[in-house]
């Protein structure tokens, strides 16, 4: 468990105030404490490897989306420019020749 200097000074105080009172239960507690935040960090480094790997994903397929969508929007573009010729082709009289793009 990374610790500051302060905070290990105040460890050693509490275990030595603990061994003195013989005090077997807190000290169990307290090692069991230090034991548990111990597991916490480690899961915390871990979840943060997870996000950071997830955030990463996120971002490549944001930027796949965005090709898509504009992909979609050309492509709706693209018809709406043959409708408007399907109209234009369906209004205009038989006798003319309409060249096909």
């Amino acid at each position: 468990m990374p610790v500051g200097p302060w905070e290990q000074e105040q460890l050693k105080q509490l275990r030595a105030k603990l061994r003195e009172s013989n005090h077997v239960v807190g000290e169990t507690a307290l090692n069991a404490y230090l034991d548990s935040i111990t597991s916490h960090e480690e899961h915390i480094r871990e979840h943060q490897q997870e996000a950071a790997f997830h955030r990463d994903i996120i971002l490549t397929h944001q930027d796949k989306v965005q090709y898509h969508e504009q992909q979609i929007v050309k492509h709706q573009d693209a018809i709406s420019t043959l409708h408007a010729k399907i109209h234009s082709l369906a209004a205009s009289p038989p006798s003319v020749h309409h060249q096909v793009e």
